[in-house]
């Protein structure tokens, strides 16, 4: 199961090629990755033949229910691809089609907002970076505070007992005859 997940993800367009052998069309499944190289040219990538085709129009590119893409080819040579879109006769297709693409549309809707709303607070916190310091700064003295408070409230009774020696000490040492020693 995990597997066919991986594959999936690692794959994500399912692709249909369409050719012509010995006079018969034949129709093969097969998925696809969008590749961009370091200078920037764009290509996908077949997995299981392993050709490379060049990237389709947008309108070649059909949305499907689960997320994904379909890419239709037609197979005109040994590494020949050609990209068309189907004309569908059925109206339950097309308005599916039309339903697919309301929810992508409501999908990057949601995802545009979901970007703004982090943007929006990254640049909250950019323009009031000196305020987020000072409340930092704050929040770190009073956990010193709170921290000293706690310890002091440990040794505290300690220190006032050796004080309290010291006193006595100071009043017997003052009534002796000699007086304190220098």
């Amino acid at each position: 199961m995990l597997d066919s997940l991986k594959f999936w993800k690692n794959y994500p367009i399912e692709v249909n090629i369409y050719e012509r052998r010995h006079g018969s069309p034949i129709k093969t499944e097969d998925r696809a990755v969008r590749i961009t190289e370091d200078d920037g040219h764009e290509y996908y990538k077949l997995k299981n033949k392993g050709d490379r085709i060049k990237p389709p129009d947008y309108e070649h590119i059909i949305p499907n229910k689960n997320g994904n893409s379909t890419i239709h080819l037609l197979k005109t040579g040994s590494n020949e691809y050609h990209t068309w879109r189907p004309e569908f006769k059925d109206e339950e297709i097309e308005s599916n089609l039309i339903e697919d693409k309301r929810e992508r549309l409501n999908w990057l809707i949601q995802e545009k907002e979901r970007i703004e709303d982090k943007y929006t607070l990254m640049s909250w916190m950019a323009e009031h970076k000196e305020v987020i310091v000072i409340i930092g700064t704050g929040l770190a003295l009073a956990f010193t505070f709170y921290g000293a408070a706690k310890l002091f409230g440990q040794i505290g009774p300690q220190v006032q007992q050796l004080t309290e020696q010291l006193s006595i000490t100071n009043q017997l040492l003052e009534q002796t005859p000699g007086g304190a020693p220098p």
